[in-house]
Parts: C-alpha cells; sequence; structure tokens
C-alpha cells in the first residue's frame, strides 16, 4: 500500500512539474515578445526618425562614404545649369503693373528692372 502512495504522489509531482515547466516557457516567450515590443525604434521598424521618443538619440542611417572632396562643384567639372527658353517656345507672357507706385511710408516706388521667370505646368 505504501508503494503504491508513493507511486501516485511521483505520478502527481511529474504532472505538476511538467504542468510549472509548460507555464514557466510560455511565460518567457510572452516576456521576450514584450520586450521586443519595447525595445522598437527607427531603426527595427516603420516607426519614423521624428517619432524617436524624448531623451533617445536619433539614428539617422548614412551610407555615404567619407571622401577627401570638398562640398559642392567639383574642379574641372562643367557646370550643369537649365538654359532659358528660346523666344519661339513661349507661349503665354503676363504683364503686371504696380496698382499703387506709393508707399506706406509716403516714397514713391520705382521700377528699377525686369524680372523674367518660367514656370513649368
Amino acid at each position: 500500500m505504501e508503494e503504491n502512495i508513493e507511486q501516485k504522489i511521483k505520478t502527481a509531482v511529474k504532472k505538476l512539474v511538467k504542468d510549472v515547466l509548460t507555464e514557466n516557457e510560455a511565460l518567457k516567450a510572452k516576456n521576450a515578445k514584450l520586450k521586443k515590443l519595447l525595445n522598437m525604434d527607427s531603426t527595427n521598424s516603420g516607426i519614423p526618425t521624428s517619432k524617436t521618443k524624448i531623451g533617445e538619440a536619433k539614428r539617422i542611417p548614412n551610407s555615404r562614404e567619407k571622401t577627401d572632396k570638398t562640398k559642392g562643384g567639383q574642379f574641372g567639372h562643367k557646370k550643369h545649369k537649365l538654359e532659358k527658353f528660346k523666344d519661339e517656345e513661349i507661349t503665354d507672357t503676363y504683364t503686371y503693373e504696380i496698382a499703387n507706385p506709393i508707399c506706406n511710408c509716403g516714397g514713391k516706388l520705382k521700377l528699377i528692372g525686369k524680372d523674367v521667370r518660367t514656370i513649368l505646368i
């Protein structure tokens, strides 16, 4: 009869230990998942750097390799710029007049130059 009781105790303890270990593994997995959620920032998720938490350093990626060249145009390279349209390419011309040629201070306004702007639509 003692052997039967000991056998039942061993079986009950094994079952309890198995249940506790299973629950422990589930809690470890849940804990790891929650820690991962807490550590999300712009480097490991789709969160923009503008949403970085206060007090944390922003990690803005820069894949540019450092060189010895100066900023801006490089010596010996041809300058690229947009050219003005030819007269035959211009389809619309607008002229604006100054409605009130007197300034708020009492002085007169005078047109001192011509401003040409090209607007692409």
